[in-house]
């Protein structure tokens, strides 16, 4: 049964059946038949599709995503675009919360899955009466922005470590930040996967469709809580303005939309990359022999999120060297002792600095707000996202990235006014369940729609629903019955002790060639640049007065931005936003 769940492949169940070491083809495809035909008849009697691994009385998020298949095959006469949910809950020590009860088997054998019922399938029409529904006026309360100089003194703290260890021990941000143990304590998250929807995912009538069935699940296992979904940007815009334009069913006050993290930082891994382009840094990475020229290429686009993470990791390290050493440097020229000169350890902005360059402290300064982003989801510290999000939103304002500009303050807006809107759900996100915690591992936790992400990986990848698309009744199997056989597979391997991935506390980068490989790039490069020429002793004027208030005008833009959300003109909201220039690199040229 496990080698079915993971492959789907016939010969190879045969073929270990011919040995005597599995069960045949048709039996497995009998007692998942079985379990199909006793979920659907769950779902019926329940009145509501939700998977018998969720349970009842827990706090309980989702995220919506599209997911995209067109076959190569030859043969192939169809694509798939469908729609692809999931619910996540949050378990706690104290409450690991109710079964939903058993499964029913009937006594006469089955052959196939029944359908789903059509609530569920049949997706009704929708469509907005005004072309652009606009958000409600409303004011908003910023946090106290100085809060985050002591999680930006932490960041400098590991930039000092790695400048001035002697060897490397804990020196990749990962294991620098899961070392410290800063983490809340927490429970291995439920994760399930709905039945796939025939839908796209971006269409009004489908996100609402979607909000409805979560709405009917969540009533199910937690009464009395409002929903969660999470999606991308071009779904999270389709969902506010169903909120903006059905106030009444969807409005603000009845669900919760979040905008997807990995999302934001994907985004904003490719906004620093439009201020990287043509700035010599990939070069530089291929000079220093940690990228081939197309690998570095790959990394202004995000073309891997993971690899582009780490790559701007040692890029901040370097960065950090040589601006101690521009620091330095500059003190001996103006006479100036080095405790006169400015603390970077204490979280002081760069651009603030005295250092002739900026462009290379705002790279860095941008850097360190991403991973302070970043570390937010990974520590499930709901205040320090609200703080990343104010810092981080500013940095689409200049460089312009106008939807996440315009949709992400729309997201801010929301988080900091959670508590005064939805107490008991902002009490929730607090104690960190505004993430999703897939393993017992430090420092691993992910934001809702990388969860999701990670599920769709398994719906496309090899033995998943993507080679079955075009067959409803096998597609109906994978998606109803495949996971009930991997819950029962899961269970078994727990119950026979032969599972152990989620007991592992540490770090998956806490070893030793991770930190050995990481400490050598950081040196690779901080050479590579330097050989280069010190980008923090730059003294082009025409640079400076380029980029001099290129922030700035993002901080103001931002701000104006949120004062529009309190006017009363409902066209505010999507006049154009002016656009920056931001080809520093170019114009010199």
């Amino acid at each position: 049964m496990s080698v079915y769940t993971k492959t789907r492949k016939r010969k190879l169940v045969e073929m270990l059946n011919e040995h005597g070491i599995s069960i045949s083809y048709d039996r497995v495809l009998e007692i998942s038949a079985q379990l199909g035909d006793a979920t659907v008849s769950k779902y019926v009697e329940d009145g509501v599709v939700c998977p018998p691994v969720l349970r009842k009385g827990l706090f309980t998020t989702s995220a919506m995503d599209n997911i995209d298949h067109n076959p190569t095959a030859t043969t192939a006469t169809t694509s798939f675009h469908g729609t692809s949910v999931s619910v996540f809950q949050h378990p706690t020590k104290e409450d690991k919360g109710e079964e939903c009860g058993q499964l029913k088997f009937g006594e006469k054998k089955v052959k196939t899955v029944p359908e789903l019922p059509d609530s569920f399938t049949n997706v009704r029409p929708a469509f907005f009466t005004k072309k652009k529904p606009s958000p409600p006026q409303s004011g908003v309360t910023h946090p106290d922005t100085s809060l985050l100089r002591p999680q930006l003194a932490m960041e400098y703290e590991w930039l000092e470590k790695v400048t001035v260890t002697d060897g490397p021990v804990d020196v990749t941000w990962s294991a620098h930040h899961a070392s410290q143990k800063r983490g809340k304590p927490f429970e291995v998250s439920i994760t399930s996967l709905l039945p796939l929807l025939q839908d796209q995912a971006h269409s009004v009538a489908t996100v609402k469709h979607v909000m409805d069935k979560i709405k009917e699940i969540v009533a199910f296992l937690n009464p009395g809580q409002v929903p969660v979904i999470a999606a991308d940007q071009p779904i999270y815009a389709v969902a506010k303005q169903v909120q903006w334009h059905w106030p009444e069913i969807y409005g603000e006050d009845k669900f919760v939309i979040m905008f997807g993290g990995l999302h934001i930082e994907m985004a904003a891994l490719k906004s620093i990359g439009t201020l990287l382009q043509d700035s010599g840094w990939t070069g530089a990475l291929v000079e220093a022999g940690i990228a081939s020229p197309g690998t570095a290429d790959s990394f202004l686009t995000v073309s891997s999120i993971t690899r582009t993470r780490q790559m701007h990791q040692i890029t901040g390290c370097s960065l950090y060297k040589l601006l101690k050493a521009a620091h330095m440097d500059y003190s001996k020229e103006t006479d100036e002792q080095p405790e006169e000169v400015p603390s970077l350890k204490l979280g002081v902005s760069i651009a603030n600095c005295k250092v002739p360059s900026f462009i290379s402290g705002m790279v860095l300064s941008m850097e360190l707000v991403i991973l302070l982003l970043i570390r937010s989801f990974r520590e499930a510290n709901f205040f320090l996202y609200c703080q990343s999000l104010a810092e981080l939103i500013p940095y689409f304002f200049a460089n312009n990235n106008v939807n996440y500009a315009r949709w992400l303050t729309i997201h801010y807006r929301d988080m900091v006014t959670l508590e005064q809107k939805h107490p008991q759900l902002a009490q929730e996100f607090q104690s960190g369940n505004f993430v999703v915690h897939k393993s017992s591992r430090q420092f691993s936790a992910m934001a809702i729609d990388q969860a999701h992400e990670q599920a769709n990986a398994v719906i496309e990848a090899d033995g998943g629903a993507i080679g079955v698309t075009e067959d409803p009744s096998a597609l109906r199997r994978w998606m109803i019955a495949g996971p009930e056989v991997s819950h029962l597979v899961a269970q078994y391997e727990a119950a026979c002790g032969t599972k152990e991935g989620t007991e592992h506390t540490s770090h998956h980068e806490e070893t030793e060639r991770a930190q050995r490989v990481f400490f050598e790039n950081v040196e690779k490069l901080s050479q590579a640049m330097k050989d280069m020429g010190n980008p923090f002793q730059e003294e082009s004027r025409d640079l400076l007065s380029l980029i001099g208030t290129h922030l700035e005008k993002g901080k103001v833009r931002f701000q104006e931005f949120m004062k529009g959300l309190e006017g009363e003109e409902e066209s505010t909201f999507y006049e154009p936003i002016k656009k920056n220039r931001v080809d520093f690199f170019r114009q010199r040229v």
